[in-house]
């Protein structure tokens, strides 16, 4: 096969392009070690939040975390460099977020926004009373609002339905909680 110079260049100038945007897409992938010192249940790396709806999630998600066992972290990035949503939420866990080393019952937002993709990663002590199938239709029972970019009252919702699970399962009930308020079940 021959090739004439018209056609070299059209390879070389593709082939730069081709290197040029995988650079973009690199530079543009999130990197875990950012998340590092996190200090706060809300990580929102694509600033889709303001600082109110922030705060009022971080609320809900303490409110949460008092009167149950359950550890929530809300992270939004622009995009992803893992294979799938799913080992991003698995891996933040893993590597970032351990803060109650006795307990498992933990769980990880991971919202990408450019992907349209997002999952929720539990923990064995919650994984049962929040199963795969139950956090799906949580989370896209409300999936309008995510794509009239609608991001805090998604979020909001969905906290609320996983408060709603985990009042079905005394086990995960905080028994800091249950001293605070014995009536209340």
């Amino acid at each position: 096969l021959k090739y004439n110079k018209s056609m070299k260049k059209v390879i070389i100038k593709t082939l730069f392009f081709f290197f040029f945007f995988s650079c973009f897409l690199q530079a543009k992938a999130f990197d875990i070690t950012s998340l590092w010192n996190i200090n706060s249940y809300v990580i929102d790396k694509v600033w889709v939040l303001s600082d109110t709806e922030k705060q009022s999630i971080e609320s809900k998600i303490q409110e949460i975390r008092n009167k149950y066992t359950a550890e929530i972290l809300l992270v939004i990035i622009p995009t992803s460099n893992w294979e799938d949503v799913s080992s991003g939420a698995t891996e933040i866990w893993q590597k970032v977020w351990v803060w109650k080393k006795d307990k498992d019952n933990w769980l990880v937002v991971l919202i990408t926004i450019d992907d349209r993709a997002w999952d929720i990663a539990t923990w064995y002590g919650i994984e049962w009373v929040l199963p795969d199938l139950l956090t799906k239709r949580i989370w896209e029972k409300n999936f309008v609002l995510f794509k009239d970019k609608r991001y805090f009252d998604w979020i909001m919702w969905s906290l609320d339905d996983f408060k709603k699970a985990f009042a079905w399962d005394p086990s995960i009930i905080s028994s800091q909680s249950d001293q605070d308020n014995p009536d209340e079940t």
